[in-house]
């Protein structure tokens, strides 16, 4: 499935009193478009007018809109469309059947679109890594990034990363998506190690006991890991969660992503400090403001031991 960039026109009839307005209007909008052959797909997409919800569907074949309909749901407006113009043309691949945009289309994920996804990857991510704990260890476990809900912020901009590096590649072989998880993933998780430690003073994972390790922050059996993600994520992972983000955008209204923006931010900020502040109590530094009398009456030793179980502390010499 890929996106088609439709430029729609159409006129609003709208009558107050005795006075009828004629607004023409032009919108900009990305289809949702199912292929199913390889030079004919489906576009769908829902996008909302004076509160009003529009859904509209074209046929298009070989490029070019050859039937459209749409529907809409109240009384006091009434639209009337006058064209479609496909400005992301299809390209077309005998072996896929899809209808990718065209490049240099305006193709790209918003802010919200990224912001989303790195809540929802932080959330999968989560619950896979707890439940791999349970199965592989017979635990359950913390594996938050947060102090405030089962999110993991490795998860969470790994799959951002994965979205935005692989989106434009998702029609690549499986071997090349597996190749390129296996490699970045490492490269990632290395970074991702080390610059917690700087940061915290603690290590999250330490990969010492497993064979073909680099200095315990990955090893090569992890990173393969990285590429099964990577595969998994770009042919079904992705795929299902644009559908569904595409599906719930209209109802979703600018002010929820702002306080999830807000939520995650605080979150993260909150996170931060309580770590800090851990590495700096269990170094016997005293409180030395309010905001560390704060943290250690709500982040005490046991509490952030639940949140972060496998943490470390690492010595100030071997920093």
């Amino acid at each position: 499935m890929n996106n088609v960039i439709c430029d729609i026109y159409y006129i609003i009839y709208r009558t107050q009193s005795d006075d009828t307005e004629f607004i023409l209007q032009p919108f900009r909008t990305f289809f949702y478009c199912y292929a199913f052959h390889r030079y004919t797909g489906i576009a769908r997409t829902s996008f909302t007018v004076f509160n009003c919800n529009i859904d509209i569907q074209i046929m298009i074949f070989n490029g070019k809109s050859i039937y459209r309909r749409f529907f809409q749901g109240s009384r006091f407006v009434i639209l009337h469309q006058i064209s479609i113009q496909i400005t992301g043309y299809p390209i077309v691949r005998t072996s896929i059947g899809t209808i990718p945009l065209r490049k240099g289309e305006k193709n790209f994920l918003s802010v919200s679109d990224l912001l989303w996804l790195f809540v929802i990857g932080a959330f999968l991510g989560d619950m896979v890594e707890t439940v791999f704990c349970r199965v592989t260890a017979g635990v359950w476990m913390s594996r938050s990034s947060l102090v405030w809900g089962p999110f993991s912020v490795v998860w969470g901009l790994a799959l951002v990363l994965a979205t935005v590096l692989l989106r434009q590649e998702k029609d690549r072989s499986d071997r090349y998506l597996f190749a390129f998880g296996t490699v970045m993933g490492g490269v990632y998780e290395y970074v991702c190690s080390a610059v917690t430690e700087l940061l915290f003073g603690t290590v999250f994972w330490d990969y010492s006991g497993f064979k073909f390790n680099l200095g315990g922050r990955i090893n090569l059996l992890y990173c393969f890991f990285w590429g099964i993600a990577a595969v998994t994520w770009m042919r079904y992972g992705y795929p299902l969660v644009a559908k569904c983000m595409g599906k719930l955008k209209s109802r979703i209204r600018p002010w929820m992503t702002a306080a999830l923006a807000v939520f995650m931010a605080v979150n993260m900020l909150v996170s931060a400090l309580a770590l800090a502040r851990y590495d700096a109590r269990t170094s016997g530094v005293e409180a030395a403001n309010p905001v560390d009398v704060v943290l250690d009456a709500h982040f005490d030793n046991a509490r952030m031991e639940r949140i972060y179980p496998n943490a470390k502390k690492v010595s100030s010499h071997a920093r």
